[in-house]
């Protein structure tokens, strides 16, 4: 039986991608969702999942397609509320590889929306309206942030906010249409980040809802004084969904345990690395994690492949970056593997970093020589005005070593 060639949305305006997407189910089509800030691979995405056609709102895209049609849709209001869902592709973060589409059955969306929605009806404020920051061609925004809409009856919102008064307005809009008093805030730490900066609070938000990386008590601690509300933290991938979740109060001094959602069964290996088993047999996924059980639940010890080994001396990528964001005067910053890494006996790491106004590099390296082995400082270093993160706040590998190649200087240049 042959798979029906998928349709893919590019889309600016998210309630023409949610009116697109319904005409596309209607005509029992599989969808490939991708962001319009991933438009450059648009033509080798097509041409690689042998999409039939393309539609979008961004007309530049009329000379870069080959083999597959284009249509040009008008910003369309939304959609009726309720939206029948289909087989769709979501792209997967790349985060330290190339990007790839996923397909995710109707099946396997209808399960995750379910595992989600029992989390929220267990001691959770009441979902009657949702405003996400996170683009709905991402899976954690497209469960969160339009099937959990949609399997609530909620209006959904017309644009996607980026700073604080945008955010300020789309509540206000989405209370309006939803006649709720409050809304859930569907996030990522690297938003939430942005919003702990504000002096004055954001009102009528009842809860948080975060993902795509994991949260640390400062930062909860800083999302609670912004929004005065509680924060679901989901766990998942793009090949499994949403399969765990821990919850915030803004008191925490150590990191919550991460519990498995109903319908989510977790083993880990013997090289704690977890595989999720899903409900009725839909999935069987080992995950590039390495997790450690903790009474019912577990805690995340990083990636499996994240793990760095200089001088004899073990550390961890994840562990580096966390460190350098607690270093004064970063705004924000991450270590990177250079290219020449892959060949080398031993990694070379280098470090990207955003300064706030005042910040000096050597005291972000004098901050890092009191927390790490000499080893693991960065041999380069780039100050830039902020990372090229994508719009669900990750550091694509490829992005940090090639703003590490242009603007990248030695370590001792920035020591006295």
């Amino acid at each position: 039986m042959s798979v029906p060639r998928p349709v893919l949305l590019c889309f600016r305006n998210p309630a023409t991608l949610v009116a697109a997407r319904k005409l596309a189910f209607a005509g029992s089509k599989p969808i490939a969702l991708v962001a319009p800030s991933d438009v450059r691979d648009l033509a080798e995405l097509a041409d690689e999942n042998d999409c039939e056609e393309v539609w979008t709102d961004l007309p530049d895209l009329e000379n870069s397609l080959v083999g597959a049609d284009l249509h040009l849709m008008p910003t369309i209001a939304p959609p009726d509320r309720q939206v029948h869902n289909g087989d769709v592709y979501l792209r997967t973060g790349g985060s330290t590889g190339r990007p790839k589409l996923v397909l995710r059955s109707r099946s396997a969306n209808a399960a995750e929306v379910s595992r989600v929605l029992d989390r929220f009806g267990r001691g959770l404020p009441r979902l009657e309206a949702l405003v996400s920051t996170v683009p709905f061609e991402h899976m954690f925004g497209y469960t969160l942030g339009l099937q959990l809409g949609e399997a609530k009856g909620i209006a959904m919102q017309t644009r996607r906010p980026v700073f604080p008064a945008d955010l300020r307005n789309e509540i206000a809009e989405v209370r309006n249409r939803n006649k709720a008093d409050k809304v859930w805030l569907v996030t990522t730490p690297t938003h939430l980040r942005s919003y702990g900066r504000l002096k004055d609070r954001i009102e009528h938000v009842a809860g948080i809802v975060s993902a795509t990386s994991p949260m640390d008590p400062g930062l909860a601690i800083g999302a609670k004084k912004v929004f005065g509300a509680p924060i679901l933290e989901i766990y998942g991938s793009t090949e499994t969904g949403a399969v765990a979740s821990r919850v915030w109060d803004g008191a925490e001094t150590d990191s919550p345990v991460w519990t498995p959602l109903t319908g989510a069964e977790l083993t880990v290996g013997d090289d704690n690395r977890p595989t999720w088993i899903l409900e009725n047999g839909q999935a069987s996924v080992t995950l590039n994690d390495l997790v450690s059980r903790e009474g019912q639940g577990f805690r995340l010890l990083g990636r499996a492949d994240d793990a760095l080994k200089v001088a004899g001396k073990q550390q961890r990528l994840g562990t580096l970056t966390h460190l350098l964001g607690q270093a004064p005067g970063v705004r924000d910053g991450a270590y990177v593997k250079l290219d020449d890494s892959e060949q080398s006996a031993e990694p070379v790491l280098g470090m990207v970093v955003a300064l706030e106004p005042g910040g000096q590099v050597s005291t972000v390296l004098d901050h890092l020589s009191g927390k790490v082995d000499p080893v693991f400082l960065p041999r380069r270093i780039a100050v830039v005005d902020r990372l090229p993160r994508t719009e669900t706040g990750k550091l694509r590998k490829s992005d940090g070593q090639q703003v590490l190649a242009r603007h990248g200087r030695n370590r001792h240049e920035f020591q006295d």
